[in-house]
């Protein structure tokens, strides 16, 4: 069973928010900025996406980090 540290929390939570963000940007990319009428909102919709990924990719790389620096202090001699 996982260890429910604040760091494994923190963890976990920063998965989901990358998940979420990535979900968010492909949904605004794939429906919502195909069915936009103008050039405004296509741009409007193509910039949210792109927020979304740049979070949820930052969230996803903060994870990791996270989960490397706890599996070097767990493991260092």
């Amino acid at each position: 069973m996982q260890n429910l540290t604040t760091t494994g929390c923190l963890q976990f939570a920063a998965k989901i928010a990358g998940v979420l963000a990535l979900f968010s940007g492909l949904m605004a990319l794939l429906f919502f900025w195909l069915l936009a009428d103008s050039s405004a909102e296509r741009t409007a919709w193509a910039t949210y996406a792109t927020a979304s990924f740049a979070f949820g990719g930052t969230s996803m790389l903060g994870s990791i980090l996270l989960h490397l620096e706890t599996y070097r202090r767990d493991h260092s001699m």
